[in-house]
């Protein structure tokens, strides 16, 4: 059936679109069934739904500047400025922050991953996250049932006090905010010490109930003194000095970028038998890191000198090294300099086929063809794009997430997605040769499914096809080919240029905006 068009406030810049599962409410519409304390079983939307937050409040993106060390003197470079999505997808629940900065969290909120403080088991609407007071040094804000007697004053300079949100991500059962002060919070489950959260900090509610031992409300997160950044002893007070720009959660675990390009880890350990580190703990074995993409039990690192770093469960081939196997330390992802050699480009000497990897040229110097800009992990499959628009993928192949065409095998290494076409498609620059090439900007990777986003705008999805994740019409159970997610008609007769999206366990989100070209 035809849908309505979207009615829009033509002054808004971006529009945030969801599609997919909602049986937790996890889409955050009105129209969702569910209420607080009930979910509505395989309850979605199958095809771009414009989603409206709160307050007025509209989002859009934001761009984390870092200073990073050169040969010569220590300079800001904008081609290693960290684009960080506004929109996060996690496995059950959503998140979205506003251009104010605001946080707002929606969908299942088992363990108060949505930080809401609240016994609503399913949110079905877009909530703001309150804060507690972050500059006094009193950083964790307690719970209202044990603040009835609070003063009202007091409760309402809370309520009202403005944290700007500068990186956030859903893991499991919990979540980690960075804010614009650099400082790093998180809430939600803690039992392995995801949260990264002082004891005393945990819910007292649930207190002996190992599965139940949780954060309900933003709290800082306990980095040790730069004094004993060894690891030897542990402090549980957050060292103020510590300035974090990226955060990332996998399952169970969480993870933090630091603006002198270190990495630290907190909760289960990725790829080690090791105890859970119940305060962040320094990563070995790499540094000089722009951002760090975590999927459900593995991590990947991209470097300011455009190297990839991975580690983890590597059972699928998600790690990219060539053979299956868990690695509890960074680990070199070498074959990206082969695979992702330009392709799109006229001159390259690309050779791709289905299910293959991409060959580079011996004669080939120019640098952005193969030098990687961003990366993504997905539940068992990783993602890296290069500055001349290669995306490459490897992993785990069931239900054709790779974008290999029918080819649903795991690719242990990486392998470049084919997005070449014909001429005669009005899409993207082409050669003499008269093949073209999508060259793709963001990924966004879930459960089974994967979304792409190009240059001009077109979003296109791959995966399972269950629940509506992909947003388009698919005969069959799952598919290999990217297809063009069609977003609904504009009031105004312009059309929807897609920016940025987010994948989820079932569920997608994306970003928007509307333009007459």
């Amino acid at each position: 059936p035809d849908r309505a068009p979207v009615a829009m406030d033509e002054s808004a810049d971006e529009v945030i679109f969801v599609w997919g599962c909602g049986e937790d409410g996890q889409l955050g519409l009105p129209s969702a069934p569910v209420t607080s304390h009930a979910c509505t079983p395989d309850w979605c939307v199958p095809t771009p739904t414009a989603l409206v937050l709160p307050d007025g409040e509209r989002v859009g993106d934001r761009r984390v500047g870092r200073s990073i060390e050169s040969s010569e003197n220590e300079i800001e470079i904008e081609n290693n400025t960290t684009l960080w999505k506004p929109i996060v997808a996690g496995s059950r629940n959503s998140a979205a922050v506003s251009k104010s900065g605001a946080l707002y969290t929606w969908g299942w909120n088992s363990h108060d991953t949505l930080g809401l403080d609240t016994d609503e088991e399913y949110i079905s609407l877009p909530r703001k996250v309150v804060w507690g007071d972050e500059i006094s040094g009193t950083e964790t804000m307690g719970s209202k049932k044990e603040n009835k007697a609070t003063d009202a004053s007091s409760n309402k300079e809370k309520e009202t006090k403005q944290i700007v949100t500068d990186s956030f991500s859903l893991g499991g059962w919990h979540a980690v905010a960075v804010t614009d002060s650099n400082r790093a919070f998180a809430w939600g489950g803690n039992e392995y010490g995801q949260a990264g959260v002082d004891s005393s900090a945990r819910d007292e509610r649930h207190a002996g109930i190992h599965v139940s031992e949780h954060v309900s409300v933003p709290s800082a997160v306990a980095f040790p003194r730069v004094a004993d950044l060894s690891g030897r002893t542990q402090k549980t007070t957050q060292d103020l000095s510590v300035k974090v720009v990226q955060c990332a959660c996998g399952g169970m675990n969480s993870f933090a970028v630091l603006e002198n390009g270190s990495v630290y880890q907190w909760g289960a350990l990725v790829g080690s038998e090791q105890e859970p580190a119940r305060v962040p703990r320094l990563v070995r074995g790499v540094r000089s890191v722009a951002a760090v993409a975590a999927g459900m039990f593995h991590v990947i690192a991209l470097t300011n000198e455009n190297k990839v770093f991975a580690w983890g469960k590597g059972d699928y081939g998600q790690l990219g090294l060539g053979r299956p196997g868990n690695w509890d330390a960074p680990m070199e992802v070498i074959g990206l300099s082969g695979c992702a050699s330009g392709l799109g480009d006229a001159t390259s000497g690309v050779k791709v086929g289905r299910g293959g990897g991409a060959t580079k040229d011996d004669n080939d110097d120019d640098a952005k063809n193969y030098r990687v800009t961003f990366v993504a992990a997905g539940g068992w499959h990783s993602c890296a794009l290069t500055e001349s628009g290669t995306c490459v993928m490897w992993g785990r192949g069931e239900y054709g997430r790779l974008g290999m065409g029918d080819d649903q095998t795991d690719k242990q290494t990486p392998t470049a997605v084919d997005f070449s076409f014909s001429a005669s498609d009005p899409c993207s620059d082409g050669n003499a040769s008269g093949t073209r090439f999508r060259r793709i900007t963001d990924a966004a990777l879930g459960g089974s499914h994967t979304v792409f986003v190009d240059t001009e705008g077109t979003a296109w999805t791959v995966g399972r096809n269950n629940h509506g994740r992909l947003g388009r019409v698919v005969h069959g159970k799952w598919t290999g080919n990217p297809g063009q997610v069609l977003f609904p008609p504009h009031s105004s007769s312009k059309t929807w240029r897609c920016k940025t999206a987010a994948a989820g366990g079932r569920h997608t989100i994306a970003i928007a905006v509307a333009t007459t070209e």
